[in-house]
């Protein structure tokens, strides 16, 4: 319950930025955090169970590679409300503050 609360107020938190920066819940930062909370519940009872094994380098490899495809799987809940509050229609006015002739 501690892990899930943890991610539960996070969630609300970054959830809170996005109102404030979009004018509107989007629930995508909140869906990013909890399914983060429980995908961390079900890692440590999948794999902490066999601390009694040593982990190979094998073994940590495959598991950095599912941990990076289960991030690449749920990246775009989590920043896809930033991309959408950035308006690139007219990129030239961002540079022209730094590089004006």
């Amino acid at each position: 319950m501690g892990v899930l609360g943890a991610f539960g107020v996070s969630a609300l938190l970054h959830e809170y930025i996005i109102i404030v920066n979009l004018g509107f819940w989007t629930g995508e930062q909140f869906f990013f955090f909890m399914i983060h909370g429980v995908i961390f519940i079900l890692w440590e009872a999948v794999f902490d169970h066999k601390k009694i094994i040593e982990d190979t380098k094998i073994r940590r490899f495959l598991k950095w590679i599912l941990l990076l495809v289960i991030n690449l799987i749920f990246l775009p809940a989590f920043l896809g409300p930033s991309i959408r509050i950035l308006n690139f229609s007219d990129i030239s006015s961002y540079f022209a503050k730094y590089y004006v002739n």
